[in-house]
């Protein structure tokens, strides 16, 4: 079967000078492992200081372990995917390389969605049709809806008219996470994150495919995920 270079195992590495210990606790691959005053590792950051990444459950496959790379290059981490925003609604995309464009012609409170590929285009009444009339078209569109998990109206702009035409905008899962980048995390989840807390990582360059990845859990599951260097821990 031939490899894709777009999947990436999670608890997996391509580290040539990889430092891991065995800690006590259960923390899924992917996520920044901090260290409490028992010893255990959690993802809370108001329970410790940060560890490293976790790989996942211990080769033993003692659940109530988990392995923690303090220092190494390409380990994969899970990533939060975030919004981009078109005028004055918020579209979170499901998959990567979705793009959105808006065009004028339709009539307001009958916007017309139409998907080709990846591309999601938006008819609407120009400087007419409001924020709260364009997500409710997008979310009723299931085409639309196998590429974005949501479109949500910029607080109070419900009521706001929409400009069109807008050019086509790329929706990407993560815009913050390109190589050479700051790897920030999450002090709640331990994933990356656009607003968290800024770690001494980067992001890194994969030797092959695209810098968001489709991580696959040891249950069959998938999560987004990307890799980055910590030749100096976090």
């Amino acid at each position: 079967m031939q490899h894709n270079p777009n999947i990436v195992v999670m608890g997996s590495h391509g580290s040539t000078d990889l430092t891991a210990t065995e800690e006590l606790g259960s923390i899924a691959p992917g996520l920044v492992a901090h260290k409490k005053s028992d010893g255990s590792v959690t993802v809370l950051s108001s329970d410790g200081q940060s560890i490293g990444i976790s790989l996942g459950e211990t080769l033993d496959g003692d659940t109530t372990k988990c392995t923690v790379a303090r220092v190494g290059n390409l380990i994969p981490v899970q990533i939060t995917p975030e919004a981009t925003r078109i005028g004055n609604v918020d579209f979170l995309p499901k998959v990567s390389g979705v793009s959105i464009q808006i065009t004028a012609g339709a009539t307001a409170g009958a916007e017309v969605v139409t998907v080709v590929g990846k591309k999601i285009t938006v008819q609407i009444e120009a400087a007419t049709s409001t924020a709260t009339q364009v997500a409710a078209a997008v979310m009723a569109s299931a085409p639309a809806l196998t590429l974005l998990t949501s479109a949500v109206i910029q607080s109070g702009q419900g009521s706001t008219a929409q400009a069109a035409p807008v050019a086509e905008t790329s929706v990407p899962l993560a815009a913050y996470a390109y190589p050479g980048a700051p790897f920030k995390f999450s002090a709640t989840t331990g994933m990356a994150t656009s607003g968290g807390t800024t770690s001494g990582a980067i992001f890194s360059q994969p030797p092959s495919g695209d810098v968001i990845k489709t991580g696959r859990m040891l249950d069959g599951s998938t999560v987004w995920c990307a890799y980055i260097d910590m030749g100096g821990g976090l």
